[in-house]
């Protein structure tokens, strides 16, 4: 008997412009569809744009290359969809606003402030910020503008119920407490703001968000925001994952990466020993979750 609150259909039923709609892990079917490649061929162009102009510092930490990701392969049309179904009907002046939670130095904010968008590019790390700056004015933002902010996640600088939207790209899965994040996601949005998110999963066992912290992150969320679309559900073979995406996990990483992996090893493996977890080890298994959520127009909604 069907659940009348959540969406059974496959990928294969769904039409065209409806194929991100949902709330739910990543389909690998997804990719198979006229609205992701039509997407995809258009991302791409601008972070070719974005790394022409070689805007990272020397010691840039993350890939410079994020779209041709394993999950963010999903990922970002997945968001780009959501900002861009929110736009139709919105008026040109003044343009909404918009702030990318944990930005890092990439592509995705001119994207988006190609859409008419006013973005913010929220970083605690100085690196990502030179960078973006670097970027701006020198990468095409439309009729729309980016700016940088340096400032942590968990802590905001920015006033209560300021921006329109605010968007997240897998970063929750990093910040153990990805609560105080979410409170904050909610406190600068405008009621009836728009909060759209994707987080990495772990499916081996040896990754950050695991199942207790996966329910804990899905229960904040409930308390702060309600679904725009139902959860769907995806057979767990055609669940997009590290192992069978078109893209691999971690493209052309930067030297400066490489070097920080044995000590993000030592870190994670003394988090773990201090909070009980066991250690676990072998080849990562990481899937992607994607949300498209409402701040209520109020409490009492």
């Amino acid at each position: 008997m069907e659940n009348p609150g959540v969406c059974n259909r496959g990928p294969e039923a769904l039409e065209p412009s409806r194929v991100f709609d949902y709330c739910g892990i990543a389909s690998l079917d997804d990719l198979d569809t006229p609205l992701w490649r039509s997407i995809f061929s258009h991302l791409e162009t601008i972070q070719d744009e974005f790394i022409g102009v070689r805007p990272h510092v020397p010691d840039y930490p993350w890939p410079r290359n994020p779209l041709h990701n394993c999950t963010r392969v999903w990922e970002y049309p997945f968001i780009y969809h959501h900002l861009q179904a929110q736009t139709d009907g919105v008026p040109d002046s003044p343009l909404p606003s918009v702030v990318d939670l944990g930005s890092g130095a990439t592509f995705f904010p001119f994207a988006v402030a190609q859409l008419g968008r006013r973005v913010i590019a929220v970083d605690a790390d100085p690196r990502a910020n030179i960078s973006m700056d670097r970027a701006i004015g020198k990468v095409s933002s439309g009729i729309g503008s980016v700016t940088s902010l340096l400032s942590d996640a968990r802590s905001i600088a920015l006033d209560t119920e300021s921006v329109d939207s605010v968007y997240c790209i897998s970063v929750l899965e990093h910040i153990p407490d990805f609560e105080r994040v979410i409170s904050e996601a909610a406190r600068i949005l405008r009621p009836n703001g728009l909060f759209v998110l994707t987080f990495d999963l772990d499916l081996r066992g040896n990754f950050e968000l695991g199942p207790a912290a996966y329910g804990r992150l899905m229960n904040t969320l409930q308390v702060h925001f309600s679904p725009v679309y139902s959860e769907k559900i995806v057979h767990p073979l055609r669940i997009l994952n590290s192992d069978n995406s078109i893209y691999p996990m971690y493209p052309n990483k930067s030297s400066s990466y490489l070097l920080l992996q044995p000590l993000k090893r030592v870190v994670r493996s003394a988090y773990n020993k201090l909070h009980g977890r066991p250690e676990l080890q072998g080849r990562l298994l990481v899937s992607t979750y994607g949300a498209c959520l409402r701040k209520p127009l109020s409490r009492a909604e």
